[in-house]
């Protein structure tokens, strides 16, 4: 992690699941603050779809986000407040994975979501994938993807160090 980051770690979680199942080579990055109506729908769905790592960047929450949190997160770091774009900076650096997807807490996955746009990637040999929800499939958000060239990536399901070359 770079040195100019400096989390303070929040706990580590146990899945709630455990299967045989192999998971996705994906980090699953979800920034939250004060979450604690919706956290645990989020997480639930993101565990179904098997990535292989989650992490939360906790905002300095009042209720109890955290704490939900670390049931299902491997990792539950602070970002003392930075914003979601530094805590999405700070889950990308902390993850493990060879791709990272970046997941509001507001949001519910469909079961598959992450294996769809992790084939699609690999299928049409992306750098990058996005996925917008914009469809309703038995009251959850459907990801409906954008794809990308290897040469426009866009930050959503991508391997972390890679650079965008200019157009």
């Amino acid at each position: 992690m770079a040195s100019y980051l400096r989390p303070g770690r929040l706990g580590s979680g146990r899945p709630l699941v455990t299967s045989t199942v192999a998971r996705l080579p994906i980090s699953v990055v979800v920034p939250a603050r004060n979450a604690g109506d919706f956290i645990e729908a989020c997480l639930a769905a993101v565990l179904r779809n098997r990535p292989a790592e989650i992490i939360v960047v906790d905002g300095r929450s009042e209720d109890d986000t955290v704490e939900i949190a670390r049931r299902y997160a491997d990792s539950v770091l602070s970002d003392e407040g930075g914003g979601v774009a530094y805590a999405r900076q700070m889950g990308a650096e902390a993850a493990e994975q060879p791709y990272v997807a970046f997941v509001d807490v507001d949001i519910e996955l469909t079961d598959t979501a992450l294996a769809d746009l992790f084939t699609e990637l690999k299928d049409r040999k992306l750098e990058a994938i996005q996925a917008v929800a914009e469809r309703r499939r038995e009251g959850l958000l459907e990801p409906s993807p954008r794809f990308t060239s290897p040469r426009r990536p866009q930050q959503a399901l991508v391997r972390p160090g890679r650079q965008p070359v200019p157009a």
